[in-house]
């Protein structure tokens, strides 16, 4: 006859397979943090780099516009002698028929 009964051997095996899931657990609760990591790494690199590429795309834009703007050609139409803007004051507005501000015009 075996020196351990079959209870014991069910007991043992249940122990080590509870310490075996206990360890697969802590294995997988690593790895878990070791792939939330760098996936926030990676993340956290490709938001700088699209935000250093819109920059720089928009600060390219801008210089293009600006460039443009120092570069365009004359187009000819304007006379150099004649004024591009004339002041002239309107007439002075037409009283109103109603005094708004004299007795008895509000209620």
């Amino acid at each position: 006859m075996s020196d351990s009964s079959p209870e014991k051997q069910e007991d043992a095996l249940l122990s080590r397979f509870a310490e075996d899931t206990a360890a697969e657990d802590c294995v997988a609760e690593a790895i878990q943090a070791v792939i939330d990591g760098v996936n926030l790494d990676i993340s956290t690199k490709s938001v700088r780099l699209i935000e250093n590429g819109l920059v720089a795309e928009v600060a390219m834009y801008k210089l293009q516009e600006l460039v443009h703007l120092a570069t365009v050609q004359h187009d000819g139409d304007i006379v150099p002698d004649q004024v591009l803007e004339l002041f002239v004051p309107d007439d002075e507005p037409v009283p109103a028929p109603v005094d708004n501000w004299a007795r008895g015009a509000g209620e």
